[in-house]
């Protein structure tokens, strides 16, 4: 492409590139029909009508927080409320052809609107796991392992590991968590708060790796924030488990580049187009003042694009993803208004994501195992509940082993020019500025990532210390112990720390027993980071079935997967099937030239083939007949 944009500023919108014009269509291609299968009678009565009557916006029939709206109102309450609920039958025609924006009305189930739906509660494999049974964390009064110590003596290691998979792997499974889940927390708690709500953890005197300037050398945590009706009450049968609440929609839809409001949503785009800002480098022309470059944040979908520069590189190449597509879009179908021309690549970016989450990201990091917990597509399934677990988004999917202590800057022939420290660059948009996104991507593709067994980078475990706060998170939310979830993932429940077969280092069961009263107080972030690696999956057996029952679950319950019926023509599908995230890094790039048709593995240059050789996104099955 000619010249390319970076993810939003708070700056005024600027021209998009202007794609090569594209081919001829095939004669007599129709728009995608708006039926589903599984349709409740009502709506399967309006397909014929919303073929002809296409609703691109949602008139508003309820109000939907933003995110700070949702969480100023907890904190001065004390708890959460949950999403109200959509009456989908008031705008049939859009729920037949568009998601919302907040997730609701995926299901159109009588009372299942908000299934899936954003600010809903986070779902649970097995019941909650309290002292009291409905809030106290476990480790109160029980004694439990400090999990500063727990993290010391059993998950951080300077050992490495490497796998033929790349930094890019660790980084697209972060974004698109930043898609489903978002846990609601005020962090207001300091060492030195006193209030129920703290979940600070000591840092032993012993602990040399521990930041000393530290305030009262503790790590602190405040707890989720909750449901209200949750966590409280007399002593009875009644009293309800604490319930946190899941901030993001459980689909994957590209939340984190759209939002999950409609208000947040508007704001970010301009007429069919997101609205970015150019970069300084050749071949861009336009140069942004230095004071609003340096102290500007990419305005994204998901707030938390800041945090680490992998993630403002791979919202930026989604941001310019969209405005690619969209401009082909509107070559192709001059008549559609730009409500429609939006709302359409919204829906392919989703789908685009979708494909590479199931056809490339799932079967790099589960490897041989993927087939056996995650049979292949038979369609929609409205009965199937979509909430994300707990024990995914608290144990499982917490894959902070992957991180490496660097970000690399590589260059055409994917040697290192410079890197980038991961944690002390959180928060800076000015590389991306300065550089684009190239150098960037391209170092994430040669270094090779490590597997996540105890093998947490040393400055993940200093004063941030991700371990310790993962470990004392799962005891927040009420996640039962490790050996709880074995049976469910068709393992024998252990009944001795010796008589572990998933651990395969027996100095590693022997902290483990000094560590833990009984194998049934294993924390199961704990334990599941010390199984051995199954087959060729990343991760061991349980986070293995874990993170591929949640991923199941979000492909069958959604009625706008990209394969289910109705959703997209055959020949669509087909185009978004072959669509890759080597072809979104191509087609976005500044400059990108050569690549490994699969992103995900380690390059160093020698296996790269050019940009043009891999599978393009074809659009022209989108080319629309005008009616009449």
């Amino acid at each position: 492409m000619h010249r390319q944009c970076v993810a939003s500023c708070n700056v005024c919108p600027q021209k998009v590139p202007t794609p090569p014009p594209p081919p001829p269509p095939p004669p007599n291609q129709q728009p995608p029909p708006t039926s589903f299968s599984k349709l409740p009678p009502f709506f399967a009565s309006q397909i014929t009508k919303c073929f002809l009557n296409i609703q691109t916006s949602e008139t508003p029939t309820r109000n939907i927080p933003t995110r700070e709206q949702f969480e100023n109102r907890g904190f001065s309450i004390g708890c959460l409320g949950r999403n109200q609920e959509n009456p989908c039958s008031s705008n049939v025609c859009y729920h037949l052809r568009y998601r919302t924006f907040d997730g609701s009305c995926n299901n159109l189930v009588e009372g299942r609107s908000l299934r899936g739906a954003a600010f809903m509660p986070f779902g649970r494999l097995r019941p909650a796991n309290y002292e009291d049974g409905v809030a106290r964390m476990v480790g109160t009064s029980k004694p439990m392992p400090n999990p500063r110590t727990v993290t010391h003596l059993l998950l951080s290691s300077s050992f490495v590991v490497l796998t033929v998979f790349n930094g890019l792997l660790m980084q697209f499974g972060q974004f698109l968590s930043h898609d489903i889940t978002r846990n609601t927390v005020t962090n207001f708690c300091r060492c030195e708060t006193v209030h129920e709500e703290c979940a600070n953890m000591p840092v032993p005197l012993h602990d040399t790796r521990f930041k000393k300037q530290q305030p009262n050398f503790c790590i602190p945590m405040t707890r989720s924030s909750v449901l209200c009706g949750t966590g409280s009450g007399r002593q009875g049968p009644g009293r309800i488990p604490r319930t946190p609440i899941n901030e993001n929609g459980a689909w994957i839809d590209a939340s984190q580049v759209y939002g999950s409001n409609p208000n947040q949503a508007q704001e970010m785009r301009v007429g069919a187009l997101l609205r970015t800002l150019p970069l300084p480098n050749p071949p861009f022309s336009a140069v942004p003042p230095p004071a609003q470059t340096e102290s500007s944040n990419l305005v994204t979908g998901d707030n938390r694009g800041n945090l680490f520069v992998g993630l403002m590189g791979l919202h930026t190449i989604f941001v310019r993803l969209h405005n690619r597509i969209a401009t082909t879009l509107i070559q192709l179908n001059p008549h559609w208004n730009q409500d429609r021309v939006y709302q359409e690549t919204r829906k392919i970016v989703g789908a685009i994501l979708q494909a590479i989450c199931y056809q490339e990201f799932l079967p790099s990091l589960l490897g041989d195992r993927l087939k056996k917990h995650i049979p292949p597509y038979s369609g929609y399934n409205d009965k199937e509940e979509p909430a994300i677990a707990v024990e995914f988004t608290s144990g499982a999917y917490r894959l902070h082993g992957l991180i490496r202590e660097f970000y690399q800057l590589a260059d055409s022939n994917f040697r290192k020019i410079g890197d980038v420290r991961f944690v002390s660059n959180a928060g800076s948009v000015d590389l991306i500025v300065r550089t684009g996104t190239d150098q960037l991507i391209r170092g994430m593709m040669a270094v090779p990532t490590k597997k996540p067994q105890r093998l947490a980078p040393a400055e993940l475990f200093d004063v941030s210390d991700m371990g310790s706060i993962n470990i004392q998170r799962g005891r927040d939310q009420g996640v039962r112990p490790y050996n709880d979830y074995r049976d469910i993932c068709g393992l024998k429940r252990l009944t001795s720390f010796q008589d572990w077969p998933e651990v395969l280092e027996p100095e590693v069961k022997n902290r483990v027993a000094a560590l833990y009263a009984s194998v049934d107080d294993v924390d199961l972030y704990v334990g599941g980071l010390l199984e051995a690696p199954a087959g060729s999956s990343l991760v061991g057996p349980t986070f293995t079935c874990i993170i591929a029952d949640q991923f199941r679950r979000i492909r069958d319950a959604d009625r706008f997967f990209f394969q289910n019926p109705g959703v997209f023509t055959q020949a669509q599908v087909k185009s978004i099937q072959q669509t890759t995230l080597s072809f979104c890094i191509c087609a976005t790039g500044e400059d990108f030239k050569r690549i490994n048709p699969n992103a995900f593995l380690v390059e160093n240059g020698s296996t790269t083939v050019p940009c043009s050789s891999i599978p393009q996104l074809d659009l022209t099955p989108w080319r629309e007949i005008p009616q009449g």
